[in-house]
This record gives structure tokens, C-alpha cells and sequence, in this order.
């Protein structure tokens, strides 16, 4: 265990490229929505009308981010942003 106690929803995102840790950063991102809408609000969770303009803010950020990072080569695995995009679409 790296760390003993962490709220950090990413101090568990495995960073290898093996099959199983793509398919957990695959998991944990299909889960990540839940995540931050918890996070945003704890007590009483997200109404029918906030939840779909999370799930869209998070859509755009992320295809914002892998663009970023396949267009500059920095060594992003593909296969880990088609991952992504097919878990989020």
C-alpha cells in the first residue's frame, strides 16, 4: 500500500501499460463520475439535471486531454486513450 490513508481518488491508478492496469484505469474511470459527484456534493448527490452536465464537462475534458497528449507524442499509450473514449461514449 502506498499510501496508509488517502481521500486522493487517484493514489490507486495503476501506471503500467499491462492488460490488467488498463482495464483498472478502465474500471476506475467509468466510475469516476460518481466520484466527483460525490466529491461535489456529499450529502445530498447530484440532481437529474446537474448529472448530465458533469458527465458532459467530464467528456469534453477528457477529449480535450487525450488530444493533448496523443497530438505532442509524450509517450501516451493509445490503446489506453481508446480505452478511455470507448468506456466514456
Amino acid at each position: 500500500m502506498k499510501n496508509p490513508v488517502s481521500i486522493n481518488p487517484f493514489s490507486e491508478v495503476q501506471e503500467d501499460d499491462s492488460a490488467k492496469s488498463i482495464e483498472a484505469r478502465s474500471d476506475f474511470l467509468s466510475n469516476f463520475p460518481s466520484i466527483l459527484a460525490t466529491m461535489a456534493v456529499p450529502q445530498y448527490g447530484t440532481s437529474d439535471l446537474q448529472q448530465p452536465m458533469l458527465q458532459r464537462a467530464l467528456t469534453l475534458m477528457l477529449f480535450s486531454v487525450i488530444y493533448i497528449m496523443c497530438s505532442f507524442n509524450l509517450g501516451f499509450s493509445l490503446s489506453f486513450c481508446c480505452v478511455i473514449m470507448l468506456k466514456f461514449c
